[in-house]
């Protein structure tokens, strides 16, 4: 239980899995399920604020240390890192607090050959040449409301973009109801 433990050791804890990325739900089961302590997402709350502990509107690291860390990874094996993974290295690994903008920006201008390599294998959408409306039909379905019951299924026309059809059916497994689309 929480009462029975030091508040230094929860504090710990709870600063640990925070700087893990970890939601509060994930630290209030973590803290049950490895040390038997039970806290309230009201107590998580107010522990976090004590420490100083929070996701947005972080008040950044000096940017000469962001910069020398930038510098260690692009001497190492972090050349070949975006952005994202080097955000993610420089907090996780030299436990500095700064914004993606301000790593991107840090990388375009500490190393534009690499960012320019980087770009070349993004991903490229296809492009197609359709002689007029009717000619190409999309669809597909949506499959993020399964979980609610729902499946979208929508077509679009090549040509000019417009909606030919959205429908919501109650399954996506069964073919019946797919083939009443296709009608």
């Amino acid at each position: 239980m929480y009462l029975g433990r030091k508040n230094n050791e929860v504090n710990q804890l709870v600063g640990k899995y925070f700087h893990k990325d970890y939601s509060h739900a994930a630290i209030i089961k973590m803290l049950h399920r490895k040390y038997n302590i039970t806290i309230s997402q009201r107590t998580l709350s107010r522990i976090t604020a004590e420490l100083g502990l929070k996701r947005k509107n972080i008040e950044e690291s000096p940017l000469e240390h962001v910069v020398v860390a930038l510098a260690m990874e692009l001497d190492g094996s972090g050349r070949i890192f975006g952005y994202k993974a080097m955000w993610q290295k420089i907090r996780k690994v030299y436990h500095l607090r700064v914004r993606q903008k301000t790593v991107w920006q840090l990388l375009r201008e500490m190393d534009p050959g690499g960012v320019e390599s980087r770009l070349r294998y993004r991903l490229r959408r296809r492009e197609y040449e359709v002689t007029g409306p009717n000619d190409l039909w999309h669809g597909d379905n949506h499959g993020k409301w399964k979980k609610f019951g729902f499946a979208a299924y929508g077509i679009l026309d090549g040509f000019s973009r417009k909606v030919l059809s959205l429908e919501i059916a109650y399954t996506n497994n069964k073919p019946e109801v797919i083939a009443f689309f296709l009608h």
